[in-house]
């Protein structure tokens, strides 16, 4: 998309394009602090300062995008927030050490199978919008009968 810049002194006007841009922006943001606002990720300083910051530009990209007569400067506050998030981005991708932030973790669909007398060994939290979470496992859990693929899996990554 190319944008128009004003001259100095003219009025700006957020056209739709823009909001659409913005609009997909916060969506994106939605999804990464709802990442960042469960376990293990909510009990670090370091995610909970990510976390303000995104909420904070968040609310004025919104705000600026969305009262475009009301704000001074609406175009200037939307590029200066998104090159502020683009700054946050690249910082957690280059200098955050752990791998769960960096990797994606969503699954589609999963399929738990077991027998009527059996126990499923895990506790799911059903969460917003049909999110399921597995919020902890038991002893003698369906992959006890993995022993051999468990203990071959620890000594793989011990190694």
């Amino acid at each position: 998309m190319s944008m128009n810049f004003p001259k100095v002194g003219e009025k700006q006007v957020v056209r739709a394009p823009v909001m659409s841009s913005v609009a997909d922006v916060l969506d994106s943001v939605r999804l990464l602090l709802s990442w960042l606002e469960r376990k293990p990720f909510d009990l670090t300083h370091a995610y909970h300062t990510v976390r303000t910051t995104l909420i904070s530009l968040s609310l004025e990209l919104a705000t600026n995008a969305q009262r475009d007569t009301f704000a001074e400067q609406p175009m200037d506050v939307i590029r200066s927030c998104c090159d502020k998030l683009a700054h946050l981005a690249d910082k957690v991708i280059q200098e955050f050490t752990d791998p769960l932030i960096l990797q994606p973790a969503s699954l589609d669909v999963a399929t738990v199978r077991k027998r009527a007398e059996e126990e499923l060994g895990i506790i799911l939290e059903s969460g917003q919008h049909g999110i399921h979470l597995v919020v902890e496992t038991r002893m003698l859990n369906p992959t006890q009968g993995w022993s051999p693929v468990m203990k071959l899996f620890r000594s793989t990554i011990k190694q």
